[in-house]
């Protein structure tokens, strides 16, 4: 169980994605029909993803005054200022019936209102039923920031196909101009076969490639940030799930730019977005801790 803390990770995680920069080198840069990702890292699973479910919008310029974001922004790094660290062009699979969901928010951005909601889909009508079964007003934090549904009142039901929005509110009046991201997420039992390969594990780093190796993503994801908050700073076994949770990144992003148009300016990739999460200076040293875990009782 991920402890619950009234501060978000603090220095820590936010210092953890780049710290294993020099033992984990970014695959796949120019999409190929042959890539190569990292020794044990996310197999995506091959179920379709429907349109409306996913989705990404860069939001207002505005927002975010500092010289860096303008020039982020002027770069074509438009759509840093809110990025899922979670499947888009895959389904995002999870054995939990209250999962983690993580996301990055750019530096400049800082205590704007900031929402969480969650929406079951409606297959039938392909779209997202209109009134979402869970939501949760958040202030930003600068750096990645996670939040765990465990404590929430909602359960995700098995098999049943939902997506996660997150949206920066910085335009009450005008919200089509707020940053927005959509992911899909879905309930999936482990096969028995896994359960017992997870029981015998022998170190988290171990449980994390079973996750993303058997498809669940979301579960790698909050093994690492639950030992990345356990673990004493500094220590191997930090570094090595830091080390493990960026080469997941770095893995996800190769997969995704599989998907993307040949052609497609970088401002529109998501692949693209990831790996400048993966360049942020902040994210240096992630078993330092600097992911934000929002408290269930905010």
């Amino acid at each position: 169980m991920l402890r619950q803390s009234t501060k978000y990770f603090n220095q820590r995680l936010r210092n953890l994605v780049r710290s294993a920069v020099a033992t984990i080198a970014f695959v796949g840069i120019v999409a190929t029909p042959a890539i190569s990702l990292a020794k044990g890292t996310f197999k995506p699973p091959k179920d379709e993803v429907p349109p409306r479910t996913r989705g990404t919008a860069a939001g207002r310029r505005d927002a975010c005054q500092t010289t860096k974001a303008i020039a982020s922004f002027e770069s074509g790094d438009r759509f840093l200022n809110l990025v899922p660290l979670a499947p888009d062009s895959y389904l995002g699979k999870t054995t939990s019936r209250q999962p983690t969901l993580t996301w990055y928010v750019q530096d400049c951005y800082i205590n704007l209102p900031l929402r969480i909601s969650l929406y079951e889909y409606d297959a039938a009508k392909d779209k997202l039923m209109p009134q979402p079964l869970f939501s949760k007003s958040l202030t930003t934090t600068p750096g990645l920031m996670a939040l765990s549904l465990a404590g929430e009142a909602v359960e995700l039901e098995p098999n049943q196909l939902y997506a996660w929005v997150a949206v920066i509110e910085s335009s009450k009046q005008n919200p089509s101009k707020n940053a927005f991201s959509r992911r899909p997420i879905q309930v999936v039992a482990a096969s028995e076969s896994l359960t017992e390969e997870l029981a015998n594990a022998s170190s988290s780093v171990e449980k994390i490639k079973l996750y993303a190796q058997n498809g669940f993503w979301y579960d790698a994801i909050a093994t690492a940030i639950e030992q990345i908050e356990a673990a004493p700073a500094n220590s191997i076994e930090s570094g090595q799930v830091a080390a493990t949770m960026r080469s997941l990144i770095s893995d996800l992003a190769t997969l995704e730019e599989l998907k993307e148009p040949p052609l497609q300016p970088d401002n529109h990739r998501f692949s693209h977005s990831l790996r400048q999460v993966l360049g942020q200076q902040e994210l240096d040293n992630l078993d330092n801790k600097a992911i934000e875990l929002v408290e269930a009782s905010q």
